[in-house]
């Protein structure tokens, strides 16, 4: 961790502008979630899973976790950042720790607070849910920090990841679950909350907790491999 890189980066990802679209689906959340509590809504998947788990977490993810370190080689501000003499893996790690802590914030705390707010007797469901959007913030952020040194087209690729892959193959084909963030995130859910089908998880806690730190180490290490190979005009090696 470098505490200036971080200081900057925080300062970089909640300016004005970047806040208010990173507020928005929070908000769209918890406004759903007063409307289930005035009409005695009982159906949780639809409002913790379809929306937080499968909508808010990645989409909130998949800016921030571009943005965090993208943005600054597409502009070619990062040049200033390579140029100095701080260790690749120490920005990479750095990027990663502030864009995982600014998307937990932003999804799994309206998440908590959309479910106590939706069903107030059921804390333990809130919990569950918030834990898992928690988790699945950390590798989905793994994955797009990774995507946005790999390629220019970051922000594009992502969407078509989590519009696709994890919208449609993973959540109809059982089998595809295994490399899926959402899966992971409803899996540790349902654990915790011992809520059997009712949270609808394809993969088991023992595969998915495996599987989603494989993730966040080879995409961790990718990112870093990537940012080495760039030369300082900002273009990789």
């Amino acid at each position: 961790m470098n505490a200036v890189i971080a200081r900057i980066t925080y300062r970089a990802l909640l300016g004005r502008r970047r806040v208010l679209l990173l507020a928005l689906l929070p908000v769209v959340l918890l406004l759903l979630a007063v409307a289930f509590r005035a009409g005695n809504g009982d159906a949780t998947e639809n409002l913790l899973d379809h929306f937080g788990v499968a909508a808010l977490l990645p989409l909130v993810a998949l800016i921030v976790g571009t943005g965090v370190l993208g943005a600054e080689l597409e502009d070619g501000t990062a040049i200033y950042l390579l140029a100095t003499p701080t260790p690749r893996s120490a920005i990479v790690t750095t990027k990663f720790a502030v864009a995982a802590v600014v998307t937990v914030a932003f999804t799994a705390i309206p998440e908590f607070l959309a479910g106590v707010i939706a069903f107030p007797d059921r804390t333990r469901l809130s919990v569950a849910y918030a834990v898992g959007t928690a988790v699945g913030a950390v590798v989905y952020v793994a994955i797009f920090l990774a995507l946005s040194v790999a390629t220019r087209r970051a922000m594009a690729v992502g969407l078509i990841y989590v519009l696709v892959w994890e919208g449609l193959l993973a959540s109809f084909v059982s089998g595809i679950g295994v490399l899926s963030v959402q899966q992971y995130s409803l899996s540790i859910a349902k654990a915790i909350a011992h809520a059997g089908d009712e949270i609808p998880a394809n993969v088991s806690l023992a595969v998915a907790i495996p599987m989603l730190l494989v993730v966040i180490v080879v995409a961790s290490r990718l990112a870093v491999d990537r940012l080495s190979g760039y030369r300082i005009s900002g273009e990789p090696g």
